[in-house]
């Protein structure tokens, strides 16, 4: 993977994988309540809805939503991101100890699901975008977001939007023809109420809705995303585990490319036990480094003052050091070093006093500072040298009296380590920079 190739047209790359967001959907499903119990009347239409009038229900179901496995022993994924559409995923919904009874007048014929059947469907669903307020997050994430101002931020959540939900054709195993028309409308109209009532959230992120004063390193403007299967080295699909869901971030007013990207030409993620990945262009960083460094060349440039007073008793020299004024940093291309920027300083000062009794008293001193900024990898290493030397003469007739400091030089450095610096709520990421 090189880094001109990691993140085409895009300013940052989140990549989640299918592993880990099946980890957080079990934590999801674990919270919910999983016990189902819906009943079904035909409409004039002949499809089956959800109804309240219970006592007037054509159909009824009852199941426990529980993880199971495959008839191959694998437990089966609730989300599944490789579809024939790269913004589409499959919604797995398993049950066990499931009943469906079917009212015949005023007889009922029910179907019970056996101990080693399999009642699985499998749905396919659009991810969307959408707002969501502040007040409507669970408290983890409330905590998180505390200091994201709702006036300057928007909240956005990317989820299976539930209400284009389509079952598929091949969906369903080892359920009786009997119920399969009747239990499929049901199974719709009921994901379309738990759309209504809870949202299937596969991240959270904040975007920017203007330039505000005060942001993130990188505010986001705006997010698409799209879903890459993984590849192995015949770039073949393979181990879906790996698949990822890749949440495609634009900085500032560049705009979003027309399409998402089918393929990247490589794997974000090759190990299970990585979750996801950040990359982040190393232009953004470079531009966010400058910007929050330059402060520090005020304190870095200062301006050297040389005098004679020659009203002063004693020594009449004197010599400071005082804080500089507003500088920036010059923006480099040195890719063999990795340095981004550098500012290079000089200040130097001369004075001397004839007096009238014939004597002539000089002073000099001078500063020089080079300060520069090196970006690798994950981390950042501010450094410089600072070189000062200052020296005084007086003389008096055929006397002279010097004295010299000779110059001297210290090098300096301080290395960051760059933290997660997009407001996202999905953990356990390696970081990437790259073009």
């Amino acid at each position: 993977m090189t880094s001109s190739s990691i993140l085409g047209d895009y300013d940052t790359i989140v990549a989640v994988t299918q592993e880990s967001i099946n980890a957080t959907m079990d934590q999801w499903l674990y919270h919910q309540s999983k016990e189902v119990l819906i009943y079904g009347k035909e409409n004039a239409e002949g499809k089956v809805k959800i109804t309240t009038d219970v006592e007037n229900a054509d159909y009824s179901f009852s199941a426990t939503i529980s993880p199971v496995k495959d008839k191959h022993g694998n437990w089966i994924n609730l989300v599944v991101l490789r579809t024939s559409d790269i913004q589409k995923v499959q919604f797995n919904i398993t049950f066990k100890d499931g009943l469906f009874n079917i009212r015949n007048g005023d007889s009922t014929i029910p179907i019970k699901q056996g101990d080693t059947d399999q009642w699985n469907f499998s749905f396919i669903v659009n991810l969307a975008m959408q707002h969501i307020d502040k007040s409507k997050l669970t408290d983890e994430v409330k905590e998180k977001l505390q200091n994201v101002d709702e006036d300057m931020f928007s909240i956005q959540q990317l989820y299976m939007d539930l209400t284009t939900a389509s079952l598929m054709s091949d969906s369903k195993v080892d359920v009786p023809s009997l119920m399969r028309g009747p239990m499929e409308d049901l199974l719709t109209d009921y994901l379309v109420q738990q759309r209504d009532e809870e949202t299937n959230s596969l991240g959270i992120l904040v975007t920017a809705k203007e330039k505000p004063k005060l942001s993130a390193s990188f505010a986001p403007t705006s997010v698409n995303f799209c879903v890459t299967p993984y590849l192995d080295k015949d770039d073949e699909p393979s181990n879906p585990n790996l698949d990822t869901l890749n949440y495609l971030v634009m900085t500032g007013v560049t705009k979003q490319p027309t399409y998402a990207p089918k393929v990247f030409g490589f794997n974000w993620v090759d190990d299970s036990d990585t979750q996801g990945v950040m990359a982040i262009k190393n232009t953004l960083i470079i531009e966010n480094t400058i910007e929050q460094f330059n402060p520090i060349l005020k304190v870095l440039s200062p301006i050297v003052l040389a005098k004679i007073d020659p009203h002063q008793k004693g020594s009449s020299s004197v010599i400071e050091l005082n804080v500089g004024d507003d500088h920036v940093f010059k923006p480099t291309d040195n890719n063999e070093e990795g340095i981004v920027a550098h500012f290079d300083y000089t200040s130097k000062q001369h004075d001397s006093y004839n007096a009238l009794g014939g004597s002539v008293s000089t002073i000099s001193a001078g500063y020089e500072a080079s300060t520069q900024i090196i970006c690798k990898g994950n981390q950042i290493t501010l450094s410089g040298s600072i070189t000062v030397n200052a020296a005084t003469s007086y003389s008096r007739g055929g006397g002279h009296n010097a004295q010299v400091m000779p110059e001297t030089k210290s090098k300096w450095s301080i290395t960051f380590k760059i933290g997660s610096v997009i407001t996202l709520v999905l953990r356990g990421y390696n970081l990437y920079c790259g073009d």
